[in-house]
This record gives C-alpha cells, sequence and structure tokens, in this order.
C-alpha cells in the first residue's frame, strides 16, 4: 500500500483546539480531525501545513514546534502524518472546505468523533498539546 506524507495543524487558542468536522461527501464523513492536507512533491511538510490552512481556514499560522509524527493505515491508504503545534498569527479561521468548525477544550477531546489517526497523533503529543 502507498503511504503518503498529510500534515496537520494542531491550532490552541487558551486552552482550546481548532476543531475541524469533514463534510457529508469527505471520506470519513463527519468526523472531526485537525486541518491540514497532503505534502505536494517538492514541498517541505513545514510548507504544506502554512499553505493547507490557509486554504482551508483562510488564516495564517506561526508553528511553534513540530510534533511526534505516526503511522496510520486506513483500508484503502497509508499516511504518515506530520502534526504541528501552531497558533494563529493573522485571521479568525472559517471553514472553507470543512462542514464545520469549533473550539473544543483539550480536556474535552474524546467527546468528539475523530478520525483515528488524528486520534492517534492527539493521544501521542497530549503532554505537549495541553
Amino acid at each position: 500500500m502507498k503511504r503518503i506524507d498529510v500534515t496537520c495543524a494542531i491550532i490552541v487558542k487558551e486552552g482550546k483546539l481548532l476543531a475541524c468536522q469533514r463534510g457529508s461527501q469527505s471520506e470519513h464523513a463527519y468526523e472531526w480531525e485537525f486541518p491540514g492536507g497532503k505534502v505536494e512533491e517538492g514541498e517541505s511538510a513545514e510548507n504544506c501545513i502554512v499553505r493547507e490552512i490557509w486554504e482551508e481556514l483562510k488564516v495564517e499560522i506561526i508553528i511553534v514546534k513540530q510534533l511526534e509524527d505516526i503511522e496510520y493505515d486506513y483500508p484503502r491508504l497509508s499516511i504518515r502524518l506530520i502534526p504541528f503545534l501552531c497558533k494563529i498569527n493573522s485571521g479568525n479561521p472559517s471553514p472553507v472546505e470543512h462542514h464545520t468548525i469549533r473550539w473544543q477544550p483539550s480536556e474535552r477531546f474524546h467527546d468528539l468523533i475523530w478520525s483515528a489517526a488524528d486520534k492517534e497523533v492527539f493521544n501521542l503529543n497530549a503532554k505537549t498539546i495541553k
């Protein structure tokens, strides 16, 4: 199975995480995820996450630090999910590609139905995120 690199931004504001809900037409419809996307050929993971967050939420971010990544096998796709702890530099998040977004308290992370890889990233990096 082919493995692709995917980035995600864990954007924290006042102890809350920015959670994005996938739309009805996407794979894993209505599951929650950290925003991000596929790394394009020749693109660094850092440039990818900045680009993806602009495209998906229309905000500029600052990368605080790269967190520990995970490899996850979905039934049809294998990914290496590369997470970045980020903060918003300018703008207010607006869902361009997602069904909805919300600021979720980190201690209530598990109240939402998260995409499996995103849940694994959170659990692996929870101490750093909080």
